[in-house]
């Protein structure tokens, strides 16, 4: 495994990415249930709105995906955020709530801690967040919202929602996948006909960086003062260049776009098996960290 470390003096650079997020439902709580909503959501309002009284930073509200406790995010969850979502806005005054809509299609690895969404939000501005845990109770729904600005909590609020057999159908179908960023040289392609080997498996050796300058901090990450590292699946072709790419687990605020931009220039001495250049498939990891 190879770890790279960059380094940033929190200079201006490259890339910004959007966020993420899953919009995939409309609709799916009955008429009288979206009352109760509306009336939460209205109280969750208020507080908001005297806790940013005389504040002049722009205050913007961040819905995330509801989910049960423990569990995979389901189509409930999401529904159940897209709905608290569009009652929260209609009584914004004073803030602004983040329109789910546009954060659809987005990896995860942009939702991966608050300090993500500070990527987000406008010049100077405060960040709240809404999260929310619901409890299957018989025929019914045990929803808990919790409301925060970082980690200063401003709210929790409780509701009960009927659980209709509708629900019952969102609650046991699993939210759709978050895209994988990939990327496939042009010049380099992996060969379509092998499957590369693993380095370090049945008698094949490891690649070994010839030529690899160390990754540079998008502008946003460093605003952000995002630290992490960004681990890579990387195919290297038996002539030692990068063919395709894959994201195994990245870092928000274009960070994670930034070390595999880097990998794609890198030059390696390709590894071997039996004597012989092989193209094999390897983990990279790329560390961000400012000093």
């Amino acid at each position: 495994m190879f770890r790279i470390r960059a380094l940033s003096s929190f200079g201006p650079v490259l890339l910004a990415i959007l966020l993420t997020a899953l919009l995939g439902c409309g609709r799916a709580i009955a008429q009288d249930e979206q009352q109760g909503i509306d009336n939460i959501a209205a109280d969750v309002a208020q507080a908001i709105t005297r806790n940013a009284h005389g504040s002049p930073a722009p205050v913007e509200v961040f819905v995330e995906d509801f989910g049960e406790a423990n569990q995979p995010t389901t189509l409930l969850g999401v529904s159940l955020a897209n709905e608290f979502a569009f009652a929260l806005s209609t009584h914004a005054g004073g803030f602004d709530v983040i329109d789910r809509a546009r954060l659809t299609g987005m990896a995860q690895h942009d939702l991966t801690g608050q300090d993500a969404w500070k990527c987000y939000c406008k010049p100077h501005g405060t960040p709240v967040f809404v999260t929310g845990t619901f409890t299957e109770l018989g025929d019914t729904l045990g929803l808990a919202l919790h409301v925060q600005e970082f980690h200063a909590p401003l709210v929790d609020r409780g509701i009960q929602i009927s659980l209709t057999p509708n629900l019952k159908a969102l609650a046991s179908a699993p939210a759709p996948a978050r895209p994988t960023p990939t990327w496939v040289s042009r010049d380099h392609p992996p060969d379509p006909d092998v499957k590369p080997a693993r380095s370090g498996t049945l008698g094949v050796g490891y690649p070994a960086c010839i030529d690899c300058p160390q990754a540079q901090y998008s502008a946003e990450g460093t605003g952000a003062k995002i630290e992490g590292t960004v681990t890579l699946d990387v195919v290297i072709t038996a002539e030692g260049f990068p063919a395709k790419i894959t994201l195994l687990r990245g870092l928000p605020c274009g960070m994670s776009e930034a070390a595999m931009k880097a990998v794609e220039h890198w030059k390696f001495r390709p590894a071997t098996m039996d004597g012989k250049p092989v193209e094999t498939s390897q983990v990279v990891e790329v560390t961000f960290h400012l000093y």
